[in-house]
């Protein structure tokens, strides 16, 4: 619930006025770094991090990553000086995870600018795939393009269980066709 209380605070602090600064894909690593320490909507994490997480109670997790990679690169990108992609991710088994969540905690993190861009966007990729050994878990996932933006949505489902885990990206504009080739192809 701590989360869950979290996300709609956050809500709350953007509808009564309070602004988070921006730190996007396509600013540099220092940039994010300093937006990641100052923003009072996220976690408090090391100085310098590019990724700070969130667990007051056992079965929730927020977490928050930048990276200078896709979201589905597991490569380690070394001098690169400009981020490409940021991560949203929930873990919640109390309340489980549904887009509208993932979207809500978007708002709540970024300004009405990138909400906007991101209901505005148009559907590039919109997917269901078998997951884990036993593919007893499916992927839903969505890929979409705003103006400004790509973002991608992710739930993890279990078949009969409402879903715990759900991850939203938002990743350069350009790189939204590579992106969807990756995903196409895992």
């Amino acid at each position: 619930m701590a989360l869950w209380k979290f996300a709609l605070g956050s809500i709350a602090g953007v509808v009564l006025g309070t602004s988070p600064s921006l730190a996007l894909p396509g600013q540099t690593v220092e940039q994010v770094q300093t937006w990641i320490q100052t923003n009072p909507l996220l976690p408090r994490g090391l100085e310098g991090s590019l990724r700070v997480s969130r667990s007051d109670i056992p079965g929730q997790r927020f977490t928050f990553s930048a990276s200078k990679t896709l979201p589905t690169d597991s490569n380690l990108v070394v001098g690169g000086r400009y981020i490409r992609s940021e991560r949203l991710e929930v873990l919640d088994y109390e309340n489980g995870v549904t887009r509208d969540r993932l979207v809500s905690t978007l708002r709540s993190i970024y300004d009405l600018d990138v909400y906007r861009d991101y209901r505005e966007a148009e559907v590039v990729y919109d997917y269901v795939s078998p997951a884990g050994r036993e593919m007893q878990d499916l992927y839903r996932g969505v890929v979409l393009k705003g103006d400004r933006f790509g973002y991608w949505i992710e739930i993890t489902e279990r078949d009969g269980v409402e879903p715990v885990i759900g991850q939203l990206s938002i990743v350069l504009a350009e790189d939204v066709e590579t992106l969807e080739t990756q995903l196409r192809n895992r």
